[in-house]
């Protein structure tokens, strides 16, 4: 199963095993964006919910870490 990867500040914020994206821990901070594993959609955490994005909101330093660390986008 692959993992949940979390971004924050510009940088990989963590990797989680979960079985779906609401039983990630309340600790993750507003901002953040995370890519969903299941089907490689992508989220951002407002107001301590997690909502979905399109490909084009992502934001370039994110890109970044996805091409430099071999995570497909």
């Amino acid at each position: 199963m692959s993992k949940f990867i979390v971004f924050y500040g510009q940088q990989i914020y963590g990797e989680y095993d979960s079985v779906t994206m609401y039983d990630l821990g309340p600790d993750l901070p507003d901002g953040c964006y995370m890519r969903s594993p299941l089907i490689n959609n992508w989220y951002l955490r407002l107001s301590g919910s997690w909502t979905p994005i399109n490909l084009c909101d992502i934001p370039p330093e994110v890109r970044l870490n996805c091409l430099l660390m071999g995570i497909p986008i």
